[in-house]
């Protein structure tokens, strides 16, 4: 028997999941760096829940402890097996960056980055007007750990640890230089010296750590009684456990750049219009930081 699109009786399976990329996911690392009674002296940490990357253990061995932590503002809600360092390790590979608009009845409207204001247009062709926040997501990959992750990283006081300048007219000095920036001129500096262009992705290994002072955390007042610790970017070599070198090596660099090629380019794009954004939908909140509020933890990042 046929049918009018001339197609076999028996269809071989399909899987879903590979023609639906708003519901594809990467494991997430979250940001923890509001003061707390428990965090003091500790400061900030950075957190992967346990069943978001199936039994792997992250590395390097030894630097991550498997504890029961608590998500979101419910103090009822269960505690979740994740993983925690004070400092990840791991090798970005790409990045995208995008507006929310959240307006007067907290409804959040997505917007490729640098939209300028005029051209906030919402589906109903009126122009959007709200409370204006960044949203970044960093994809990396972490020893121990098969496939991709992503830093998610939502509001301005994690926002700002990764591409803030000091210098310029929008820096921050409360905040250290941004990681982006300091990743950049790292590049820009091996490039002149092997005079052939080095890129910041895929090539480096960097270390994302809670900044310190005096060896106590450094805190921030972000207002309304609310203080944050920032994380910052460490490329030390040579001493005291750190690498000789920061580059992957040879045949990490490859395999990184290809993944970027064939992966991390097309997710990086699905970013680039607001039809995108607007398909995603609510699905791709995440991880809110606010002064009033706590961080607003979904454990699903769209793909």
């Amino acid at each position: 028997m046929t049918n009018d699109f001339n197609l076999p009786d028996s269809i071989p399976t399909v899987d879903d999941d590979l023609y639906r990329p708003d519901i594809q996911t990467m494991p997430i690392i979250t940001w923890h760096g509001r003061a707390s009674e428990h965090n003091s002296d500790t400061g900030g940490r950075w957190a992967i829940k346990a069943d978001s990357i199936e039994g792997q253990t992250p590395g390097p061995e030894g630097w991550w402890e498997l504890v029961d932590m608590r998500f979101g503002v419910d103090p009822s809600a269960p505690k979740e097996p994740t993983w925690i360092t004070r400092r990840l390790r791991c090798v970005p590979i790409g990045i995208r960056k995008r507006q929310v608009i959240t307006d007067d009845l907290k409804r959040d409207h997505y917007f490729p980055w640098m939209t300028k204001k005029t051209d906030r247009i919402g589906a109903d062709g009126q122009l959007v007007e709200g409370k204006y926040s960044a949203h970044y997501q960093v994809t990396v990959m972490v020893e121990g750990i098969t496939d991709p992750l992503i830093i998610a990283l939502r509001g301005y006081t994690k926002t700002v640890c990764w591409d803030n300048n000091p210098g310029s007219q929008y820096g921050n000095k409360d905040f250290p230089k941004g990681v982006e920036p300091v990743l950049m001129q790292y590049a820009a500096d091996a490039s002149k010296q092997k005079k052939t262009r080095i890129p910041w992705l895929c090539f480096w290994q960097i270390d994302l750590t809670p900044v310190f002072s005096d060896n106590k955390p450094v805190w921030v007042d972000v207002g309304h009684g609310t203080f944050m610790n920032p994380f910052m970017v460490d490329m030390r070599t040579g001493d005291k456990g750190f690498p000789a070198s920061r580059f992957v090596g040879t045949e990490n660099f490859i395999a990184y750049q290809n993944l970027r090629r064939d992966v991390v380019l097309d997710w990086e794009a699905q970013w680039a219009s607001a039809e995108n954004l607007a398909a995603a939908g609510d699905a791709a909140y995440d991880y809110e930081d606010t002064s009033e509020n706590e961080v607003k933890e979904d454990d699903v990042i769209p793909f």
